[in-house]
């Protein structure tokens, strides 16, 4: 989580890929040319000002159940774009420890290449 920008997200808690309420829009200027709010999938705001992120968490608290992160600013990259595995077990036993792999796996590969130039793109 290193990183100078100090980029926070607010998203709706279960949801997955953006789903969720939209918070509105618009962005203000943000220091060394970063915005300090992304308008990502609907629900998510990215912003580069903690307090901001806190005062639109205390908005969307009246909406439901929302999750505040820092984001991670310099993801390991494959080829220049962020990535995910997704590899499902289950935990059977503590002691002894019994875990239990599902076989299939997968991938998951951005689209576009990673930047944080332009929170709002």
């Amino acid at each position: 989580m290193e990183g100078d920008r100090n980029v926070w997200i607010l998203k709706p808690a279960a949801a997955s890929r953006g789903r969720g309420s939209d918070m509105g829009g618009g962005r203000d200027g943000g220091r060394r040319g970063v915005p300090t709010r992304r308008r990502v999938p609907a629900g998510i705001t990215c912003t580069a000002r903690l307090d901001e992120v806190l005062r639109l968490a205390g908005q969307a608290a009246r909406e439901g159940r929302w999750v505040v992160q820092k984001y991670v600013e310099r993801p390991l990259l494959v080829f220049g774009t962020k990535f995910d595995v997704r590899q499902w077990f289950l935990v059977t036993d503590w002691n002894p420890l019994t875990v239990w792999f599902y076989r299939h796996s997968y991938l998951r590969f951005c689209s576009q290449p990673f930047s944080l130039r332009r929170l709002d793109a």
